[in-house]
């Protein structure tokens, strides 16, 4: 479940990932960047668990920034080449 408590669904997991031909699959692992705790487990809860709510929030932010900020680049790009055809 997604609102569970659990390291998957915790602000400080990164998931693990294998690459399988043109795409990536999450693998049943991750690790904790806490600090304070190394282990993982599906069923393993350590005091330091918070919501990752907020993070997905600022990521989802970061990403859309980006595309803004590129999709900028991209227009000034194709009016560069436009004026350099005339």
């Amino acid at each position: 479940m997604k609102n569970e408590k659990s390291c998957e669904n915790c602000r400080y997991f990164f998931q693990h990932y294998i690459q399988t031909n043109t795409n990536y699959r999450a693998v049943l692992c991750g690790h904790c960047f806490h600090g304070k705790n190394k282990k993982y487990a599906p069923s393993f809860l350590c005091e330091q668990w918070q919501d990752n709510t907020v993070r997905n929030e600022q990521r989802k932010k970061t990403i859309n920034d980006i595309l803004e900020a590129m999709a900028e680049n991209l227009n000034y790009i194709a009016m560069i080449l436009r004026n350099e055809k005339e």
